[in-house]
């Protein structure tokens, strides 16, 4: 089946909050969140792993035999017979409830028992004339953020997590990549880095549409054709994804990839920039009276504009085209520019991995520097770590780093930043620290005025080395935290306390335009992953491109240095 590994762990997070909704065993409905995060982590398809006889899913942290065959069934027949029957048993306007934030199994209940609610619009409707607040326990501020929630559902929804829509992408052009002659190559917005996406576009040279498409059939039986011509292709996959093809000759390949990747908006504006030199710029290439003088390459079209080639995920019209005609573009940070990753977790909070595991990859990602962050204990559902715990940890560390002299293991935590901006672990502890991630997890709904002073405050403690995923989002499922992030980045630069673009897909938190925004104060900034699990440390690059979409140098990157 195909996108096995999101369909896969979906349906095990929707299993575990519909058996909170039946109060089951916490223990259970843990175990299907930890199943689910151990498949999302995978690298490689389940459709793939489980073929090889060398593979046994329970040998996966978390994962038994008894979950093992639960989701060999999700890989057969696209659902399984547990969550079949907790749909039945449980009402679909609860469980579309259940997936905005702030509405949790009860909360989803009870709306659907008070106010009779039956659907994301009837909520709509009783937040507009604030019936929601007659429910005890939803006054005006959770109205508030309701409605907020509701917008960020509108806005990513049929969308993908960046991690999702790379991998299908990854798995279509391997698996064309058998066709002799083809180049097929990202374009659109997952080209460009945006934290989500919506259909997936590709260029192709060198074979026909019809040998594309049939290839593309073989690869998913199930998919629906839109459009298929001479130069196009279109299809509607049975997980509900478009991909769209378009194929060109080569002499074209660099116009049609530089008009395909986008965004719209810089495509506008460069071809007004052509227009005012005479020429005219379409996906076909660039011409001067009917006769095409650039085209091949997206090198080849930007020179023969008069601009330094402008990267994919600069092209957002924000400027780029103006830098690039008076060649001051920045030098956009790198992948082989990173020496370390600053934010990790293993087993002894909420991670799957152990320390060794994670010194390992690593190891093999050429890194200089690994810090390990665990959660401090306000964070109890992440089993995080006392000052007794830390120190045993720390020990540790120690004694695993003489085993890796190329690498050094930092002694970290990600420490809480309790409601008045102190930190739930001691001052003479942390100093001791070679690595601190400082967060918010707890009270989120405070003021603009008293978040921002929370912040702050924990930033002039001087035991702090990154505020971890600053505005604490999770795309389409919980807003930002209301902050002052000119303030903030103001605090960070005086205090020397790096800003963190965390990695994780569901936050790339700070983001593109929050990058650009702060980057105007002399604060530094931190990529990490924040994994949970080895195979989370590739998220790195998730990480850079939102580095890369703000504008940012190598310079100004800690774990660059």
């Amino acid at each position: 089946m195909l996108g096995a590994n999101t369909t896969v762990a979906s349906q095990l997070d929707e299993t575990a909050d519909l058996l909170a909704l039946t109060n089951a065993n916490p223990f259970r409905v843990r175990a299907y969140r930890n199943a689910a995060r151990t498949i999302r982590s995978l690298e490689d398809p389940l459709e793939t792993l489980l073929t090889s006889p060398a593979f046994n899913l329970d040998d996966l942290p978390g994962i038994g035999k008894d979950l093992a065959s639960k989701i060999t069934e999700i890989v057969k027949h696209g659902t399984f017979k547990v969550l079949s029957e907790l749909r039945r048993h449980v009402a679909p306007s609860v469980r579309e409830l259940m997936q905005l934030p702030g509405i949790g199994p009860k909360k989803a209940m009870l709306l659907t028992n008070t106010l009779h609610i039956a659907s994301i619009q009837d909520l709509e409707a009783a937040i507009k004339t604030g019936r929601i607040q007659t429910v005890k326990g939803f006054g005006a501020k959770s109205a508030a953020s309701l409605a907020r929630a509701l917008e960020l559902r509108g806005l990513s929804s049929g969308r993908m997590l960046i991690n999702e829509a790379d991998a299908l992408s990854q798995s279509i052009c391997d698996y064309l990549s058998s066709m002799k002659g083809l180049d097929i190559k990202v374009a659109g917005s997952l080209r460009r880095g945006t934290e989500t996406i919506g259909d997936l576009d590709f260029v192709a040279t060198g074979s026909t549409a019809a040998s594309i498409l049939e290839q593309l059939l073989t690869f998913d039986p199930k998919a629906v054709i839109l459009t298929h011509g001479p130069t196009k292709i279109s299809l509607r996959l049975q997980t509900g994804r478009q991909i769209d093809i378009r194929v060109v000759s080569p002499s074209e390949a660099g116009a049609a990839l530089l008009y395909f990747t986008g965004s719209k908006a810089h495509n506008i504006e460069l071809r007004r920039f052509a227009l005012a030199q005479g020429l005219k710029l379409n996906e076909y290439g660039l011409f001067r009276d009917g006769v095409r003088i650039a085209g091949a390459t997206e090198h080849e079209v930007y020179n023969a504009l008069g601009l330094d080639p402008i990267p994919p995920e600069l092209r957002e019209s924000r400027g780029e085209i103006h830098l690039a005609a008076k060649h001051h573009l920045p030098a956009l940070v790198e992948l082989r520019d990173i020496r370390g990753d600053y934010h990790t977790h293993t087993i002894a909070s909420d991670g799957k991995s152990t320390i060794a595991d994670l010194a390992e990859r690593a190891m093999h990602l050429g890194y200089k520097c690994l810090a390990i962050t665990d959660h401090s204990q306000r964070v109890t559902v992440a089993h995080g770590l006392s000052q007794e715990r830390l120190a045993t940890q720390w020990s540790e560390i120690d004694r695993l780093g003489a085993l890796y002299p190329k690498l050094r293991l930092l002694k970290g935590i990600e420490v809480d930043i309790l409601d008045d901006g102190s930190l739930d672990i001691s001052t003479t502890m942390l100093k001791a620290a070679d690595w601190v991630v400082a967060a918010v997890h707890y009270n989120r709904n405070q003021s603009r005025v008293a978040m921002t002073k929370r912040i702050v405050r924990s930033l002039k403690s001087g035991v702090i080395h990154a505020l971890a995923h600053p505005t604490g989002r999770l795309i389409g499922r919980r807003p930002e935290l209301s902050l002052d992030m000119d303030q903030i980045a103001k605090a960070a630069a005086d205090y020397g306390v790096a800003l963190e673009i965390n990695g994780q897909p569901e936050r790339l938190d700070l983001n593109d335009r929050l990058i650009e925004a702060t980057a105007r104060h002399p604060v530094d900034f931190v990529l990490a992953t924040d994994a949970h699990a080895v195979a989370e440390m590739d998220f790195m690059r998730f990480a850079l491109l939102q580095a890369r979409r703000g504008g940012l140098s190598k310079k100004r990157i800690v774990n660059c240095r």
